[in-house]
């Protein structure tokens, strides 16, 4: 990307720096649902449908932002030791899915940890105050 001040690289005759890379390739993720949550941080959950109901959850982790699922939502923060849980409500995989893609531009690691940038803050706020859709 013209504004990044890393070294790209052109391995797969794409050239983005490591970290771009990895930011398009969770965004492409993201938007095609290619590729479902990682199974072992939640063995319980339905392998096969995106419709599975649980919840939907933001939490604060440190410096950043997870928005995830989860069919056993105790277990899970447990695991994931949040700072504050910002969001949770009734929801499907679907529903994190489409989450993800509201706010791909603030990706920050993998395909679910985002920045806490204030426009990512903005839109929890939002998700409390349901003046946008989780």
């Amino acid at each position: 990307m013209a504004q990044c001040e890393r070294d790209a690289s052109d391995r797969v005759g794409i050239a983005l720096c490591d970290r771009h890379l990895q930011k398009a390739w969770a965004a492409y993720q993201i938007i095609t649902g290619v590729q479902a949550p990682p199974e072992e941080l939640d063995p319980e959950r339905d392998k096969t449908s995106l419709d599975a109901r649980g919840t939907v959850y933001v939490i604060r982790v440190g410096e950043l932002i997870k928005i995830g699922w989860t069919s056993q939502m105790n277990k899970r923060m447990s695991v994931l030791k949040a700072d504050a849980l910002l969001f949770s409500r009734a929801g499907t995989r679907r529903d994190e899915f489409r989450m993800h893609g509201q706010c791909v531009d603030h990706l920050a690691k993998g395909r679910e940890w985002f920045d806490t940038s204030p426009a990512m803050m903005q839109y929890v706020k939002d998700l409390q105050a349901g003046k946008v859709a989780a």
